[in-house]
């Protein structure tokens, strides 16, 4: 038994909906009117709360340090997977049965365990990703990146400049010694393969999606993608949707956003599938769209880098892991499949 018992008022929320940016939004109750904001509750008074809506909390004193140390809000996106859920799929303001504030607590920490292994992933691809840029692009001129004939589009090309522009400037301000270098000798203009150092990743992300294809599937190549098929030569390369999935969850993890369950606009897989034996369970066509993707196109990324699945290894035995702590969740929850400890690039030894 929990420290309180209370009669449970049921208030129904709406399910989730999954916007295909990776953001979850929620379904107004009444588009025409707008509820007062909730009031504040001080940590006594939001572990009641919790207890009325039925959780079980055995120490108010662990409670209270999970409150002060993560936050109400931040530990209520992970309460939402053990809530009630109605017939048309509304969550309910109800705990399922028999719930333990520990077992929040244990989904938080494997979440904040898990952006921890896949930031690591993405630094790794995020410096290799800005090398071969530079070197590949460079050897067109080093101000390629000022030429508007290397990008599909002159408009966006502009919007670019303006970004390479405020990312110098950024690093000038940051007092950055390569940008004051550059800025003292060369009047602030900086060759392709320095100034990618000083880019986001979603700046990356944003101006490979601009190359031409033969621009395109030459880097991709770089990384092990296949071309794609001849009749589509002029489509995008996969490389351009997986940089953009990782874009935005580079941001979930550099600002400790929940990541566990996420869902993605769904990015084709279809010029990796089969190589090295990856992608061989996905559908046909197949897509990344939830965390099983992302961590698989990681998985790819890095093992092209790398030359090993040192990475992929330690993740799939953290899953492994921290999901038989959890019995109550599963890998099922983030996309994978059953059986998927039998497929590339999952396929450890325990």
């Amino acid at each position: 038994m929990g420290i309180c018992s209370y009669n449970l008022e049921i208030i129904i929320e709406p399910a989730p909906v999954s916007t295909g940016s990776g953001l979850d939004t929620f379904k107004p109750m009444n588009s025409g009117t707008s509820r007062p904001l909730k009031v504040y509750k001080t940590y006594a008074q939001q572990i009641d709360l919790l207890c009325e809506r039925g959780l079980i909390i055995n120490d108010p004193d662990f409670a209270t340090k999970w409150l002060q140390e993560a936050g109400y809000y931040r530990l209520s996106l992970y309460m939402f997977h053990f809530r009630v859920t109605d017939e048309d799929g509304n969550k309910l303001n109800k705990f399922q049965d028999n719930t333990t504030f520990d077992e929040i607590v244990s989904l938080y920490v494997f979440d904040r365990g898990l952006r921890t292994r896949v930031f690591s992933g993405i630094e790794k691809i995020e410096v290799s990703l800005r090398a071969r840029m530079g070197y590949l692009l460079g050897e067109y001129d080093p101000d390629v990146h000022m030429m508007p004939w290397y990008f599909r589009s002159t408009r966006k090309h502009t919007q670019l400049v303006k970004t390479f522009k405020l990312r110098i400037d950024r690093a000038i301000a940051g007092n950055d010694e390569v940008a004051l270098h550059h800025e003292a000798q060369y009047g602030g203009r900086l060759p392709f393969w320095v100034l990618t150092d000083l880019l986001d990743f979603s700046d990356l992300s944003k101006m490979y999606e601009q190359l031409h294809s033969k621009d395109q599937r030459k880097l991709a190549r770089e990384f092990e993608l296949n071309d794609p098929p001849r009749k589509r030569k002029q489509r995008q390369s996969n490389l351009s949707g997986w940089l953009h999935q990782l874009s935005l969850v580079r941001n979930f993890t550099a600002h400790h956003s929940r990541l566990w369950d996420r869902k993605f606009g769904a990015k084709d897989i279809s010029d990796a599938q089969g190589v090295r034996g990856f992608f061989q369970d996905f559908a046909n066509p197949g897509q990344s769209k939830d965390m099983y993707g992302v961590l698989t196109i990681m998985a790819f990324l890095l093992e092209s880098i790398e030359g090993n699945t040192e990475w992929a290894r330690g993740m799939g035995q953290y899953l492994d892991r921290s999901f038989s702590e959890m019995p109550s969740k599963s890998p099922a929850d983030m996309g994978f499949p059953q059986g998927w400890k039998t497929l590339q690039p999952w396929i450890h030894e325990k």
